[in-house]
């Protein structure tokens, strides 16, 4: 369709691309627009989550999911900005670096005689084509960013422009469609963010200039270091944007997992005790060592290791705060750090009243269980908000959306409470021995570590319902920390013995 009040076409389809029927159901659970064909061909398993396509439109102009595509997009805009003027000044990184090999080369120059006029000009021209070919390189991906920045502002107008139409269901079906488009586009950006390089460009002097001059052959070669630029860029869903008007129920035994990966920490690391773990946005995984070797461990999800973080202590657990920062909890040490996350820098050091245990950041506040006291709540400064008191066994929290979650290893329990205490569920079995580490999916269902039970569990929303995903046959022995990233569906578990393992969850 066309608004002919703005000239900006607005392409939404009302009929399903591979049935070619029209769309008249919607899928809670896969967030998709379907058919007829596909209830009954893709979607059999779903039935608890199918609602009619008129009924999850209603009030689509007037809920928050439009304005949720706003405000993903500017923050898409903002960062992609922010991408650009990071990857330029990679080019004036290089003049400067051109303009000091340059100098160089005039120094030694000055000291030889006639017979270096040839190999000057040769490595001079060397030089030139060497910096104009990485800058060449450079401002190629910079005009694929300003691309996508172009199509990301068009789609925003689109977006603006979908609040002015009169069905529901077409705003609701424009709203999907355009997110997937931005999704798309910004999911090429992260691709092509892995092949930006940074180029340190130098010269490689001949050690026997001053003493062959009459023998050598060149006056020295053009070197060029290449890094990969870490370039921090974090896409929020529209599902985290947006207030829901259902919330997703399916029953955990509809959950299944594919093995991705597996690697072992001891061989690369000797003194092991791990106790917590984070995955990163660029689906890395940070994991606590609680030993004085004072690091976090960086491993990629096929188990290279990447790095190791120095931290200021022991530390016991980490969690992600934004795309810039992690937070990192000490245990005994009685305190907590912000880290920046590139550097390794310590941003700010907290101190507590008791031992630091677990910690979980969410909607920027840090929750952390502090012995004696229970679960401290604090903005990222370290201002302290509220204090929810909990039992003295526990070690492990998560904190989403509107609820807190931790476990209690002595009385084999997991607890769920509100933001202020309440609590909603409490939840123990008698497969459940000892619960450590636990983390959380899209629709609040819970992944939780038996130590003792050397098993991984996950219990659905309310509470009522579990199921064992794995157990000591399919190779887990005594499992701490278990890390899920919502958005790649990505779930990681360690043993304390050091064996870790990636699941992609479906």
């Amino acid at each position: 369709m066309e608004d002919n009040r703005t000239g900006e076409s607005i392409s939404i389809k009302t009929a399903c691309d591979e049935h070619g029927i029209d769309l008249d159901s919607y899928c809670r659970w896969h967030d998709v627009a379907i058919c007829k064909t596909c209830l009954t061909s893709c979607h059999e398993k779903c039935s608890d989550c199918i609602i009619t396509l008129k009924k999850a439109a209603i009030n689509a102009k007037t809920s928050t999911a439009l304005d949720g595509v706003l405000t993903s997009i500017d923050g898409a805009l903002e960062q992609l900005q922010r991408v650009i003027e990071d990857c330029g000044m990679v080019s004036t990184n290089i003049e400067e670096q051109e303009k000091s090999v340059q100098k160089s080369v005039q120094n030694i120059r000055f000291t030889v005689n006639k017979r270096m006029d040839e190999l000057e000009e040769k490595l001079l021209a060397n030089l030139s084509e060497t910096c104009n070919n990485y800058k060449v390189k450079n401002l190629e991906f910079i005009t694929k960013i300003n691309r996508t920045n172009d199509e990301i502002k068009r789609l925003k107008k689109q977006t603006v422009e979908l609040k002015r139409l009169d069905s529901d269901s077409q705003v609701f079906l424009g709203t999907r469609q355009i997110d997937k488009i931005v999704h798309e586009e910004i999911e090429s950006v992260k691709m092509s963010l892995s092949s930006v390089r940074k180029y340190t460009i130098d010269i490689e002097v001949n050690e026997e200039l001053t003493s062959l001059l009459e023998n050598i052959n060149s006056f020295g070669k053009i070197k060029v270091n290449e890094n990969a630029v870490s370039i921090p860029f974090i896409f929020e869903n529209i599902d985290q944007a947006q207030t829901q008007l259902y919330k997703p129920v399916r029953s955990v035994h509809n959950t299944t997992f594919n093995f991705r990966s597996k690697f072992s920490l001891k061989e690369q690391i000797k003194n092991l005790e791990i106790t917590g773990a984070t995955i990163l946005p660029n689906g890395h995984v940070l994991i606590a060592n609680y030993t004085s070797d004072k690091v976090l461990l960086e491993y990629n999800d096929t188990g290279q290791h990447i790095r190791n973080i120095p931290v200021s202590g022991m530390a016991y657990d980490v969690t992600v705060i934004d795309g810039e920062s992690i937070a990192v909890s000490h245990g005994e040490s009685k305190r907590m750090d912000t880290v920046n996350i590139e550097n390794g820098t310590v941003i700010q050091t907290m101190d507590t009243k008791g031992s630091c245990w677990g910690i979980s950041c969410h909607d920027n506040r840090i929750y952390v269980l502090v012995e004696s006291e229970g679960i401290v709540v604090m903005d990222k400064s370290g201002k302290r908000l509220n204090t929810i008191k909990c039992n003295v066994s526990v070690f492990d929290i998560v904190a989403f959306k509107d609820r807190i979650y931790y476990t209690d290893y002595v009385n084999n329990t997991v607890h769920c409470c509100s933001m202020t205490g309440e609590e909603i569920w409490v939840f123990s079995d008698k497969y459940l021995r000892s619960p450590r580490g636990m983390s959380v999916d899209n629709i609040q269902n819970v992944f939780v570590a038996g130590l003792v039970s050397k098993n991984l569990l996950i219990i659905q929303n309310d509470g009522k319902v579990s199921k064992i995903l794995l157990s000591e046959p399919d190779g887990l022995d005594r499992p701490i920390p278990v890390c899920y990233n919502k958005n790649k569906k990505i779930l990681f578990v360690c043993s304390d013995n050091g064996d870790a393992s990636f699941y992609n969850i479906v």
